[in-house]
């Protein structure tokens, strides 16, 4: 997984079980993006990203996602795909707008990804 990283936000990569990882953005001071990728689950988001909310008002230790389709009541979709057109957060509470976009996998040992 890697980030373009305009040098305003906080970036934390995490390695979690079963070769899945996860990075932090900050949105504002109040609210923190995280991007997903686990490579063993179902639906789309073996493929895509998952992408979450965490918030200050629970200390930062619950996370709520975002469903990147949803016109359909399916979550096994919620993931953002290479397919997808970028997620973008213009207000994002920086001088800049945060755009997350799925390039695709990478053909590794564990499996990576590029957003």
């Amino acid at each position: 997984m890697s980030l373009f990283n305009n040098g305003d936000s906080e970036q934390v990569k995490i390695p979690l079980p079963e070769g899945a990882t996860a990075q932090k953005i900050r949105k504002d001071a109040t609210k923190n993006y995280w991007i997903e990728f686990k490579p063993l689950s179902i639906g789309n988001a073996a493929n895509g990203a998952l992408i979450h909310w965490d918030y200050q008002s629970n200390n930062f230790s619950q996370t709520e996602l975002l469903d990147m389709h949803p016109a359909t009541s399916d979550v096994s979709d919620a993931a953002l795909m290479s397919s997808d057109a970028p997620f973008i957060d213009a207000e994002s509470g920086n001088d800049y707008a945060i755009k997350i976009t799925v390039l695709g996998k990478e053909n590794t040992t564990p499996e990576s990804q590029n957003h």
